[in-house]
């Protein structure tokens, strides 16, 4: 991954966009910043870019310790702060800060639909 990536707001857009479409996937892309540091994007399918994802970033961690690119207790940065993912012989524990970045309600109608 070339460092302008995580520089270029609109260049993200058009690489993970392209990404995305290709695969029509989730895509994580993420970039070896150090030691045991990673900075990675995310664009989620329906979504598009996202400030964060667990699971995204658990995975990430593991693949790139497994790959010997970094040891087994790393930091992520991502879009919406960092978070510290640790592989232990009893899994994979994440922890970071938590904020409330969306409300919203579902109508009867909605939901009425679903079934």
């Amino acid at each position: 991954v070339s460092p302008s990536l995580t520089k270029t707001p609109e260049g993200n857009k058009r690489i993970l966009g392209a990404l995305k479409k290709a695969f029509n996937n989730n895509v994580q892309v993420a970039q070896i910043t150090g030691p045991d540091r990673i900075r990675m994007r995310v664009w989620e399918r329906g979504v598009g870019l996202t400030l964060a994802s667990g699971s995204s970033s658990c995975a990430t961690a593991v693949a790139a310790a497994r790959r010997g690119l970094t040891g087994r207790d790393v930091v992520i940065d991502l879009d919406g702060g960092q978070l510290r993912v640790e592989w232990r012989d009893d899994g994979v524990w994440m922890t970071g800060a938590t904020m409330h970045v969306f409300s919203g309600e579902l109508t009867q109608a909605f939901l009425d639909s679903l079934t």
